[in-house]
């Protein structure tokens, strides 16, 4: 014998209360991108940023040697091989024979300070935007790894070691 189907459940239309805000000027540049081939491109060096949680860790105590001139800054926790960041000799956090050493501290990115996670990708994106309304020679997606759009970024290195020093160095960006 068949037995009949349970009833459908009904959409009660409840909410688990999550919601997402996005900036307007990221929307007005990749809603386009996504219109008409179906992704968007952004700028990157083709490296990742440390939590604050293990920058903290890796940072010299205030009051160290080398911390009192320590300015707020995004630490690389990694870096792509023959990415922009690669080339530029920029340094992740890495193993070393006395434990572990912090990576280069990014102080600032074409000349916008990168205090944090947010400033340093709220400073990508302005570099996506202004280079795809024409502001920064050619659009984020015309940019290749023959081809990168070169950006100064100041960072200190050498952080803890009690030989710290800040350069400047010029890092290709490209669309990822």
């Amino acid at each position: 014998s068949l037995s009949p189907l349970p009833p459908k459940k009904q959409d009660t239309g409840s909410s688990v209360g999550l919601g997402f805000a996005l900036p307007v000027d990221l929307l007005e540049r990749i809603v386009p991108q996504l219109a008409s081939g179906g992704r968007a491109t952004t700028l990157g060096a083709g490296l990742s940023r440390a939590t604050p949680a293990v920058a903290a860790a890796l940072l010299p105590a205030r009051g160290g040697s080398d911390s009192n001139s320590l300015p707020p800054g995004v630490m690389i926790a990694s870096v792509a091989p023959g990415s922009g960041a690669d080339r530029a000799g920029l340094l992740p956090v890495r193993r070393t024979l006395g434990g572990v050493a912090a990576g280069d501290l990014i102080l600032s990115l074409g000349g916008k300070a990168t205090p944090d996670a947010g400033a340093f990708a709220a400073a990508l994106e302005a570099m996506s935007s202004s280079s795809s309304s024409g502001g920064g020679g050619g659009s984020p997606s015309s940019s290749s790894p023959d081809r990168p759009l070169e950006v100064e970024f100041e960072v200190v290195r050498g952080v803890g070691s009690g030989q710290q020093r800040t350069e400047k160095v010029v890092v290709g960006l490209v669309a990822e």
